[in-house]
């Protein structure tokens, strides 16, 4: 296998070079295309799959990649939420504006997808809930029991705790929000849908059952009727920055750019240092190509997270579409520092072309 190297700069000599070996595996984009040349599949369906060629890939890398090959024009989503791969088109230009009605949004690392939805740590959300009066203690004991395993990732075994909850006392609210997470962990959206309706029946105003629906209906591509949810949170508690966060990437996966980049900025006007608002306002700019205020925004995130790898690689995307390739590449090799998954986006990048090169094009 041929080493492939990083210019380090353009008028520097071979012994500047850095080396980089590319994996041998195959790349998680060509799973996705060999899986979406079968039939289309949904974002869970697409994820099983690509788990089965290689259980090492992470839920957020394919995330990253679907977002960037649906900026790509190699792929689409349906109103279904199927992804299917399109026909490529004899001139790139018009068919990305076929695509992207005549947008041309810069590519991100961070995928939107389902991704998009910003959740907190399961601990995070495992406040116990008190216990209604009625609950006798052996059912008390089952629900702790089910909070527990529940906490550790057992999911189908907290489900199995608040079932037997749930046959004592069948409309327990927080025995039904309960096992509704637990599902939505298992992927079983549907089911998980189910619970958070009839949590939301007996306790219409139920902020995280709220939250939750929008999210499912998010993962599901119903942006429009997750943002109703998201704003219902709002309503009742406007302080709830994941639903804000959510709500605003709901609204660019809708093209309501400047909609969603407000939704970021109430965040930061309270927490100027959130890293998700940061980022996601800063991948919004960039479909704007307001390259100063997506840099200013990745610098903010580089200032409380210095080993943030996708604020440099976006950082360096940015300096190579400006030109300004001797500080492309010192982004972009401090990004492959922190992850070398970096490297096998960039060297699929049109916009690291003239960044990159290998060893026998350089003599």
């Amino acid at each position: 296998m041929r080493s492939i190297f990083l210019k380090k700069n353009t008028a520097f000599a071979q012994s500047e070079l850095v080396e980089v070996k590319p994996k041998k595996s195959k790349s998680t984009r060509d799973m996705i295309v060999e899986l979406l040349k079968k039939k289309p599949l949904d974002n869970q369906q697409l994820y099983e799959e690509v788990l089965k060629i290689n259980t090492s890939v992470q839920r957020e890398t394919m995330r990253g990649r679907l977002s960037e090959m649906l900026r790509d024009g190699i792929l689409n989503q349906d109103e279904h939420g199927l992804w299917k791969l399109i026909k490529k088109s004899s001139n790139p230009l018009k068919f990305g504006k076929q695509i992207f009605k005549e947008k041309e949004p810069i590519k991100k690392i961070e995928p939107k997808v389902e991704a998009e939805m910003v959740e907190p740590e399961v601990e995070a959300e495992m406040v116990e809930p008190k216990v209604e009066a009625e609950m006798v203690e052996p059912e008390s004991t089952l629900y702790q029991e089910g909070i527990s395993q529940l906490m550790v990732g057992k999911y189908n075994e907290a489900i199995g705790c608040f079932n037997k909850v749930l046959d004592e006392i069948p409309n327990h609210v927080d025995t039904l929000y309960q096992k509704s997470l637990a599902l939505s962990r298992l992927n079983r959206h549907n089911e998980a849908l189910d619970g958070y309706d009839k949590v939301l029946k007996i306790k219409p105003k139920h902020i995280e059952a709220l939250y939750r629906k929008g999210i499912e209906l998010s993962i599901k591509g119903k942006h429009s009727e997750a943002i109703s949810y998201y704003d219902m949170v709002l309503e009742n508690d406007q302080s709830h920055i994941n639903s804000i966060i959510n709500k605003g990437l709901s609204l660019e996966i809708l093209w309501r750019t400047d909609e969603a980049i407000k939704c970021y900025e109430k965040v930061l006007k309270t927490n100027p240092n959130n890293i998700d608002s940061l980022k996601y306002k800063a991948n919004s700019l960039q479909t704007q190509n307001k390259f100063e205020e997506a840099l200013s925004c990745f610098d903010e995130i580089l200032k409380n997270d210095p080993k943030n790898g996708d604020a440099y690689y976006n950082k360096a995307r940015i300096k190579a579409l400006q030109k300004d390739l001797v500080e492309s590449l010192h982004l972009l090799n401090k990004a492959i520092e922190i992850n070398s998954d970096y490297w096998k986006t960039a060297k699929d990048e049109p916009a690291f072309k003239e960044v990159i090169t290998d060893k026998k094009s350089l003599k």
